[in-house]
């Protein structure tokens, strides 16, 4: 990544990576995901973090769903919050 000074920074790394391809249409990518120690130095030293794993694909695979109570949940307390703010700025 580069930033607007210039120099390159890295920021995260991509381990144990596996691809799985059954045709151009239909193909799975999985690995780890790791911060890079420039980022990492705050948190835990000098050395790549885990940050998590991933998974990306296309065609049949399986696709996580968002659970839909709460993201409604979610959804109506924040109109609910922005209705609040703006009754306080017109009263």
């Amino acid at each position: 990544m580069n930033n607007n000074a210039g120099f390159t920074l890295a920021t995260y790394d991509l381990a144990n990576l596996n691809a799985t391809v059954n045709d151009a249409n239909n193909w799975l990518l999985t690995g780890d995901l790791l911060v890079a120690p420039s980022l990492a130095n705050m948190l835990a030293g000098p050395a790549y973090t885990y940050v998590g794993s991933f998974r990306l694909g296309v065609g049949s695979y399986s696709v996580s769903s968002v659970p839909v109570p709460s993201a409604v949940w979610l959804f109506g307390s924040t109109i609910a919050g922005f209705i609040g703010i703006r009754r306080r700025k017109s009263a």
